[in-house]
C-alpha cells in the first residue's frame, strides 16, 4: 500500500497546512516526506519545508546532547550514539541526492538547492499588476477563407 494513500492516524490541520500523521509500513524503510499544493507554493516555502527535516534531525541532536550530559554509565553511551545518528540524518538529508530528473527521488537538499535556484531567478516583467485569472494568451483572429475576403474586384465597384 502506498503511504501517500493509507488512512492517517492524525491530521493536524493550520489554515493552508495540513499534517498527516500515519503508521510506519514497509520492511524496515522509515523515511518521511511532505505533500502540499505545489500550485500555491513560492520556491521559499519549498525551501523551508526542505530545510523543516534537517531541522528537525539539529534540534533533536542538541535535546538528546542535553539528556547525555546530564546522565551517566550506560544511558549518557547511548543518548551520545542517538545524539550522532541525528546530527548524521541531518547531514545526510542535506546532502544534494537524487536524479535531477525524478523529483520524487530527491533529497530534502536536493530540494532546497532546486528552491534557492528558482527564488533567485529573475521575476518577470510586469509582475506587478499580474492578474492571476487573467489568460496568459491571446487567441488568434479567426481564420478567413478565399470566400469571406472581398476581392479586388468587389473594392472597386464600391468605389
Amino acid at each position: 500500500m502506498n503511504c501517500a494513500s493509507a488512512i492517517p492516524t492524525l491530521t493536524v490541520t493550520a489554515g493552508a497546512f495540513r499534517l498527516r500523521l500515519g503508521r510506519l509500513q514497509g520492511s524496515g524503510d522509515a523515511g518521511g516526506y511532505v505533500i502540499y499544493d505545489a500550485r500555491s507554493a513560492t520556491p521559499w516555502h519549498v525551501l523551508v519545508i526542505a530545510l523543516a527535516g534537517p531541522a528537525a534531525n539539529l534540534l533533536a541532536a542538541a535535546a538528546i546532547a542535553a539528556l547525555a550530559v546530564r546522565t551517566e554509565g550506560m544511558l549518557s553511551v547511548v543518548l551520545f550514539l542517538w545524539m550522532l545518528a541525528s546530527l548524521l540524518t541531518a547531514v545526510t538529508n542535506l546532502q544534494p541526492s537524487g536524479d535531477p530528473g525524478n523529483p520524487l527521488g530527491w533529497s530534502d537538499g536536493r530540494w532546497a538547492q532546486a528552491a534557492w535556484a528558482a527564488g533567485r531567478a529573475p521575476l518577470p516583467r510586469n509582475t506587478a499588476h499580474h492578474d492571476a485569472n487573467a489568460a496568459t494568451s491571446i487567441a488568434p483572429p479567426p481564420s478567413r477563407t478565399a470566400t469571406d475576403q472581398p476581392s479586388l474586384d468587389a473594392a472597386a465597384h464600391r468605389a
